[in-house]
């Protein structure tokens, strides 16, 4: 999925026990009981409506349709105000600042809006991803290119695979992730 350049961070100031950030022209805001407020539209907003069992994209990435999928997806990310998250606009704060956890609750959502998408196979091989820009530039990495060179780098790749230092079971669990994104 294409990259866009990162928007400036929020900015935060403190006053008298209430707090408020500045994310682009959305303001975060937390009142004295610590209640944190987030407007709609604000890529930190989850609607109560979501939730991380949704499939946000009608058509399942089964590793020949990536060009599809991705417009798809990004055309549901951007509607959903979440596309940052994937493109590399919306970067994680430090793990100290409060921002973090607003930062890694959408970042999961994502993941798992994007992993709903994917064929079973597939999810499988990106389960390892805790970063929603990561797992998109990874897709994007292995499926993007042409079908007639995805299919020379997968025949390459299974000729090149040895069993190395894996057991038995390592190998034939790489052998038959390649074959079936081969096929």
């Amino acid at each position: 999925m294409n990259q866009t350049p990162p928007q400036t961070p929020p900015q935060g100031n403190t006053s008298g026990g209430s707090s408020a950030f500045q994310f682009g022209s959305f303001n975060i805001s937390s009142d004295q009981s610590g209640r944190v407020e987030i407007q709609f539209g604000n890529p930190y907003y989850l609607n109560p409506n979501e939730n991380l069992s949704q499939s946000i994209v009608s058509e399942v990435f089964d590793g020949t349709n990536y060009s599809m999928w991705s417009r798809s997806m990004r055309l549901a990310l951007k509607t959903k105000h979440k596309l940052g998250f994937v493109d590399g606009s919306i970067l994680a704060p430090p793990t100290t600042d409060e921002r973090y956890y607003l930062w890694d609750g959408c970042n999961t959502l994502v993941l798992c809006w994007i992993m709903n998408s994917l064929q079973k196979d597939i999810a499988r091989s990106m389960m390892s991803h805790e970063n929603a820009r990561v797992l998109g530039e990874e897709l994007c990495r292995r499926f993007a290119q042409p079908n007639a060179q995805r299919i020379i780098n997968m025949e390459d790749e299974i000729q090149a695979c040895k069993q190395g230092d894996m057991t038995v079971l390592q190998y034939y669990t790489k052998i038959q992730g390649l074959w079936e994104d081969y096929q």
